[in-house]
């Protein structure tokens, strides 16, 4: 991912440390800043590398496709959720 200078300015501040707008900006592909809390106290901003994304089977490919795996999978259709929202009531 990548970062548009308006929300650079607002992270870089947020990071604090010497980390600038442009260096967010400018960041490669697979890069991060991390700031980590050590016993409630933030270290430095120090750059990380990320993982690469996994490719894509064709499986998966078509967007629709995924919708519906995804809808089969997760989805909670509506007469159970109206059992399970009674028990809140």
């Amino acid at each position: 991912m990548q970062v548009g200078f308006r929300d650079a300015e607002r992270l870089a501040a947020e990071l604090g440390g010497d980390v600038t707008p442009q260096d967010l900006a400018a960041l490669p592909k697979y890069s991060a800043f991390l700031r980590m809390l050590i016993d409630g106290e933030p270290t430095r901003p120090f750059t990380v590398r990320t993982l690469h994304a996994p490719l894509i089977s064709r499986r998966y490919a078509d967007a629709n496709r995924l919708v519906g795996i995804s809808s089969r999978r997760n989805a909670i259709h509506a007469s159970s959720s109206r059992s399970a929202d009674s028990a809140f009531h």
